[in-house]
């Protein structure tokens, strides 16, 4: 049993395979793209580096050669600490800078819903994939949490955004059969959505003293 288990993970990757369907569940890295992997500025880049992804996608084949796939994917990056935390105390008020007490930072994080056409050509042993999968995106910026004190009043951030957003994911994959129901499949993709929303700075509570407004364009290379 302990073998059973361990061969998926050591390969990354397995697939469930009838005569007209098949089920997949993959893991890997998601290398952040474009404005997602910069990090200059905040309304704009992404500050992403590379992350986690899993996969858990299949087809269903109507007729030979072209089917309905669809998958659902996870993502997950972690931020520059860092250089995010410089850019947000440089839009702190006067006299801020140097009173920050406490930085808090989550992950960005994707769940996609991706359905649409998939090619499979079938040589020998082989089967090669080319998919496009538009579909919905729950998408989660970082969470940042900045603590200061501006004329012995605590100012604080939070970040608000729109979550479910527009997306899709182009890839290829090969598919190698190892017997009538079980397999390995590795697939590579390029995935884009976007997060929109903004990063509000708040003084004691009762006023908002600061807004950053961000439109990012996430581009992820599975």
């Amino acid at each position: 049993m302990k073998n059973k288990l361990i061969f998926p993970l050591l390969f990354a990757v397995m697939f469930l395979q009838a005569q007209d369907n098949y089920m997949s569940l993959s893991f890997g890295t998601g290398t952040p793209l474009g404005d997602f992997v910069k990090n200059e500025s905040l309304t704009d880049h992404g500050f992403a580096k590379v992350g986690f992804m899993a996969d858990y996608s299949g087809a269903y084949y109507p007729i030979k050669y072209l089917g309905i796939g669809a998958s659902v994917k996870f993502n997950q990056f972690i931020p520059d600490r860092n250089t995010i935390l410089e850019r947000l105390v440089e839009v702190l008020p006067p006299g801020a800078g140097d009173e920050v007490s406490e930085f808090k930072m989550g992950f960005w994080s994707d769940v996609s819903f991706g359905i649409g056409p998939q090619f499979t050509l079938p040589v020998s042993i082989f089967n090669i994939d080319v998919f496009a999968f538009p579909g919905l995106h729950i998408v989660a910026p970082p969470e940042l949490k900045l603590t200061a004190e501006i004329n012995d009043e605590p100012y604080f951030t939070r970040v608000t955004s729109q979550n479910v957003r527009f997306g899709f994911e182009v890839g290829a994959s090969l598919r190698i059969n190892l017997g009538q129901t079980a397999g390995l499949r590795v697939f590579v993709s390029y995935l884009q959505t976007s997060s929109k929303g903004e990063i509000i700075g708040e003084d004691g509570g009762r006023a908002e003293s600061t807004q950053v407004d961000f439109s990012k364009t996430i581009s992820v290379l599975n």
